[in-house]
């Protein structure tokens, strides 16, 4: 599904989406990339990460990764992350593992689309 597809898609409550956000309907269509953020932090947690709160917020995503790999209710979970707009759960989405998730064009797409929203 493209960027525009996927734009439509969130769009119906009159305002863009996030990055995140097209994130989750990516994983929703195909949820084996998760495997795809979990190897993020395995490699950045290996590699050292800078930032002193990094570490534990990796582990805690990680957490929440292998959940939605094992179960609906895990799956359903993160999707709720990544499409919430609540303050307390942006930290979280500070530190996200989602690199590589969306392919290049598709990433690209959806910042211009997004206006540059995390």
């Amino acid at each position: 599904m493209s960027v525009e597809e996927l734009t439509t898609l969130h769009s119906t409550r009159g305002h863009l989406p996030s990055l995140h956000a097209l994130v989750a309907t990516h994983l929703e269509r195909q949820p084996g990339d998760v495997a795809i953020a979990r190897a993020n932090i395995v490699r950045w947690l290996k590699d050292g990460v800078q930032h002193v709160q990094a570490p534990d917020r990796l582990r805690a995503w990680d957490a929440v990764l292998l959940a939605a790999q094992q179960t609906d209710e895990g799956m359903q979970a993160l999707l709720a992350l990544l499409r919430s707009e609540n303050e307390a759960q942006a930290r979280m989405l500070e530190f996200s593992p989602f690199a590589g998730v969306l392919p290049r064009e598709a990433r690209r797409q959806a910042r211009e689309l997004c206006g540059y929203r995390h």
